[in-house]
């Protein structure tokens, strides 16, 4: 994980590799369909994002935040750390790869629903079904599959390498839900 500030971040400069992201979320806002969120998925599957944490002086650790809705919990990430401002001053934004994001929700205590891209602009929710899907996705970056099986402290079973996908993996992917009918 590393730290914000260990990197050259400017206002309205956006990280190379998430500019694709931000335009492929963007276009599934515009085009709801099957096409735009496999490309979204595909994307993610290799992308840093990321996540506000809570640091705890006392105890040195840093705990990734939730956001609630209705009593079901959701993990935030985010495409850009100055998005993570929304939260507040107290949250320290930690860049991870899109895959230990999905471990650290997936092992989170409070059970999240699932990881919620950029929840306050243009949101793109993947429920914890749709983590089989990214895992399975082909990396640009060969050498990744060992570094996600070290940072999530063994092979997750969602990340399980399979010629076919289990039929009880179909993810749906929705938007957050804004109140706005």
């Amino acid at each position: 994980m590393n730290n914000h500030s260990d990197h050259d971040t400017t206002e309205n400069v956006i990280p190379f590799e998430n500019k694709g992201l931000e335009a492929a979320i963007r276009a599934w806002g515009e085009e709801q369909s099957e096409e735009t969120a496999v490309n979204v998925l595909q994307i993610l599957r290799d992308s840093y994002v990321w996540i506000p944490c809570n640091v705890s002086q006392d105890e040195a650790t840093m705990e990734p935040d939730l956001l609630e809705n209705e009593g079901t919990y959701f993990f935030p990430v985010f495409t850009r750390p100055e998005m993570i401002e929304e939260y507040g001053e107290t949250h320290t934004a930690v860049e991870v790869h899109f895959l230990e994001a999905m471990c650290l929700a997936k092992n989170h205590e409070k059970n999240p629903f699932g990881v919620l891209v950029n929840p306050f602009n243009e949101p793109f929710l993947v429920p914890e079904e749709g983590y089989y899907i990214i895992a399975s996705c082909p990396s640009s970056d060969a050498d990744h599959d060992a570094e996600v099986e070290y940072l999530c402290g063994e092979q997750p079973a969602f990340y399980e390498s399979s010629d076919e996908e289990p039929e009880d993996h179909q993810a749906d992917i929705i938007p957050f839900p804004t109140g706005e009918e």
